[in-house]
């Protein structure tokens, strides 16, 4: 039998190693919130200088350089809280407000965000879910298989999308996006295009792993490590090549969940067996809340940038 108390820890420490490399990293360019800094409210407040003078002052104490340093700051020092020995209703509440936190800090730009910061935003809430219950019963259960959804989810999307590019499947998208500013890599770039049969070959290892990783909930444990491990060193080559610090340890924190919805699902299937009336009521309301949870943050992109057309004439 699985110990999920384990593997809950293992996802919350991991967890928590993200949201402290991207604290660090904001508060190392701590100098971008001020001024004319990519982050500055100054820069923000450009999407608001015909609002209600209410909403503006607000918006400029939640945004100013402070409230910036000190929300990243208390990332940085709650994260760290999370790798303690602690109540679990207490790391509950830890990842309830780091939730909050990263909400705001997604706030601050629409751009210099990856699929690091939207994967946070749907593993902490859940995991607060299940260490609210004591990660036993229905509710908890339903939140390790949101994240286990979640991650696969986020898989099998990217590598769709992937699928239907043609250039993705002609080989060239790995080249090309290795030339570019952000996420590039000269020497990458270079070797890929000397060697076109491996950028090809890469292009469809990717599409091939995400639109196959669903699969590991249903293939055997051997197989399913394997591609566990081959999607770690897919994660770990983004950071090293292109940068993306937190990729690694945002996907990496869902590969416990995932391993144990897959090695004993019997075990994962069983906190739903024996439901009451009462803690039917309780179920349907935290899967209609986490539901509630995950559209939100899938529109979160659209709907918040949605409220500043309030500014325009």
């Amino acid at each position: 039998m699985i110990d999920v108390a384990l593997a809950a820890a293992c996802t919350r420490i991991l967890t928590a190693v993200c949201i402290c490399i991207g604290a660090a990293e904001y508060l190392a360019i701590r100098s971008q919130f001020t001024g004319s800094g990519i982050f500055s409210d100054d820069v923000h407040l450009l999407n608001w200088t015909r609002g209600p003078q209410l909403l503006v002052a607000v918006y400029r104490v939640m945004f100013s350089y402070h409230a910036a340093v000190i929300g990243h700051g208390a990332r940085l020092g709650l994260a760290l809280m999370l790798t303690l020995p602690l109540d679990m209703r207490l790391y509950a509440i830890i990842l309830v407000a780091l939730f909050l936190l990263q909400l705001h800090t997604v706030s601050l730009s629409a751009v210099g965000h990856d699929g690091s910061d939207q994967m946070m935003l749907v593993v902490m809430p859940a995991l607060a879910v299940a260490y609210a219950f004591r990660l036993s019963g229905p509710c908890a259960w339903v939140a390790l298989w949101f994240i286990a959804a979640e991650a696969l989810l986020a898989y099998v999307t990217s590598g769709f999308s992937k699928l239907i590019s043609p250039v993705w499947r002609s080989g060239r998208a790995l080249q090309l996006i290795f030339n570019t500013a952000c996420y590039g890599s000269p020497q990458v770039s270079e070797w890929l295009t000397m060697v076109p049969s491996m950028a090809f070959i890469g292009c469809w290892t990717v599409i091939l792993l995400e639109c196959c990783m669903p699969l590991v909930l249903i293939l055997p444990l051997g197989v399913m490590v394997s591609m566990l491990a081959v999607a770690m060193l897919f994660h770990i080559g983004c950071a090293v090549t292109m940068g993306l610090n937190c990729f690694v340890w945002a996907f990496a924190s869902t590969f416990p969940v995932i391993y144990v919805c897959n090695v004993d699902r019997s075990v994962a299937l069983s906190g739903f067996r024996g439901i009451n009336g009462e803690s039917k009521e309780l179920l349907l309301g935290g899967v209609f809340a986490l539901v509630v949870v995950a559209i939100i943050l899938i529109r979160y992109y659209e709907v918040f940038p949605g409220v500043r057309p309030l500014t325009e004439p």
